[in-house]
């Protein structure tokens, strides 16, 4: 996570003086100034806390040998500049990824909300928050290539037998997006503030104020543990779909249709669900009819919570994601307690149930799985909060079904790299927005796509085929609409 300790954001010189007066223990002490713009601007839950793993505390200390711990680390830096933060574990296995709040000054937190809702042309006198030096031209752009080299590093050190090598070495090339991005930056803006309030509306605008200093360019790096590739650092992927799909106005998004249900239904031999999906129907239409909900407002939740069973989430977490929403999801809303019971009574949902048990008991008796690139995965163990081992199913079904997924999208590589007019702006793992740079082709050029995947899907047997969507922007008395 080095990329945050890189991280300098630009704020008013007001701003950053008045952080200096009400905490003046900050003085020239870069880890301190850091966590601070940490606790203030950095990547926030919809409730308003401040992702805060101990990772990252390192990172934001130096502390590359991790000779302190992250709770030392945190008590220094309150007494030195007498913030007090309060630290929450989530209720994983690990117990390494939590949430913070700090207790700042209501002053400092009226100060902050100018500054999250104010377009920064406005504001005089910017100044880097961690340095506290005037931001010009030079220092902006000197800025941006110190981080974007962080990302680059960690983007590259992708293994050459990685199945998604070539991949990476495509986006890493990419020049394209930062122009998708700010060309679409306003229209965002003013959407938000008008679709928006509150915590919400707060970490919108953080982001589109990350991609204001920092612009539009994403970089990934891939992981131990999936074959997928992650965005890094604070990216356009993290803002609400209505939000993107106004930013990345004038491109298009593919995506393979409900495609690990489709993975699950191949791979787990589920007839019901993979008739349902052959036929081109969408399982959550189906889904939300059978709970009497409107589909799109339920959706988000819908999908979190059915994914959550190929995933390998326990029936408790379904429930909950169920009836009180996911509050990682922005658009996720709670469906309520009578919704639980008719979601596992949905013939789809037994299938998946009944299929998950019986892929459980096969990875159980041969202690692996082989992988859509032919590698065989073994099955892991994790240490729960009582200390005791237990197998992560949930682990190596995931990562099996990801390994198909990523095997079906990369057959649309060779046509994007094929062709220097289609541009790759962003890679969403069962799915990516591209950008045209002759309009009057996308068509010819996404038909060609589309066959590529639904040729290796029917040899295959994977029911799911590669949709494509126009985003673009109607403007009508006053206001920006999202054309769907």
């Amino acid at each position: 996570m080095n990329y945050y300790k890189q991280y300098n954001r630009t704020v008013s010189k007001e701003f950053r003086e008045l952080i200096l007066r009400t905490y003046p223990g900050h003085g020239n002490d870069e880890f301190c100034w850091r966590l601070t713009q940490h606790l203030l601007f950095g990547p926030k839950t919809t409730t308003g806390t401040v992702l805060l793993p101990r990772n990252m505390v390192w990172a934001l200390a130096n502390d590359k040998s991790h000779r302190r711990g992250s709770s030392w680390w945190i008590d220094l830096y309150t007494r030195l500049t007498g913030i007090q933060v309060k630290t929450t574990d989530h209720n994983r296995w690990d117990s390494k990824c939590r949430e913070a709040i700090a207790d700042f000054d209501e002053a400092i937190l009226h100060a902050w909300e100018w500054e999250m809702f104010t377009p920064t042309r406005d504001k005089n006198d910017r100044v880097h928050f961690v340095s506290g030096e005037r931001v010009s031209v030079r220092s902006q752009r000197r800025e941006m290539k110190q981080y974007d080299e962080v990302l680059i590093n960690l983007a590259r050190s992708i293994d050459t037998n990685h199945p998604a090598y070539n991949l990476m070495q495509y986006l890493l090339n990419d020049t394209y997006s930062d122009k998708v991005i700010r060309r679409n930056m306003d229209m965002a803006a003013e959407y938000a503030k008008r679709r928006y309030i509150g915590n919400k509306l707060a970490y919108i605008n953080n982001i589109l104020r990350h991609l204001e200093d920092y612009g539009g360019k994403i970089r990934y790096k891939p992981s131990d543990k999936t074959d997928r590739l992650f965005a890094r650092g604070i990216t356009a992927l993290s803002l609400p779909r209505d939000v993107r799909k106004i930013i990345y106005s004038g491109c298009w998004d593919l995506d393979l249709a409900a495609a690990h249900l489709a993975i699950s239904a191949h791979l787990w031999h589920l007839p019901k669900l993979h008739t349902l999906l052959s036929a081109g129907k969408s399982p959550w239409k189906d889904i939300a009819a059978w709970l009497e909900v409107d589909v799109e407002i339920a959706k988000p939740t819908l999908k979190v919570a059915t994914y959550g069973i190929c995933y390998g989430a326990s029936k408790t977490t379904i429930e909950s994601i169920i009836r009180d929403g996911d509050p990682r999801k922005i658009d996720s809303i709670p469906l309520g307690e009578e919704a639980v019971e008719a979601f596992f009574e949905h013939p789809i949902i037994e299938e998946l149930m009944a299929g998950r048990a019986r892929q459980q008991r096969i990875i159980h008796a041969q202690g692996r799985l082989l992988d859509a690139f032919g590698r065989w995965i073994g099955l892991p163990w994790s240490t729960d909060m009582q200390g005791k081992q237990r197998p992560n199913y949930g682990s190596i079904m995931s990562r099996v079904a990801q390994s198909h997924e990523l095997k079906i999208m990369l057959q649309i590589l060779p046509i994007i790299k094929a062709n220097r007019e289609i541009h790759c702006v962003a890679w969403q793992h069962d799915g990516c927005t591209v950008a045209f740079g002759d309009p009057s082709k996308a068509e010819r050029w996404l038909r060609q796509m589309q066959e590529a995947i639904t040729s290796y899907c029917r040899l295959e047997s994977v029911p799911t085929r590669l949709e494509a969507e126009e985003l673009s922007i109607r403007i009508t008395q006053g206001y920006q609409q999202v054309i769907y």
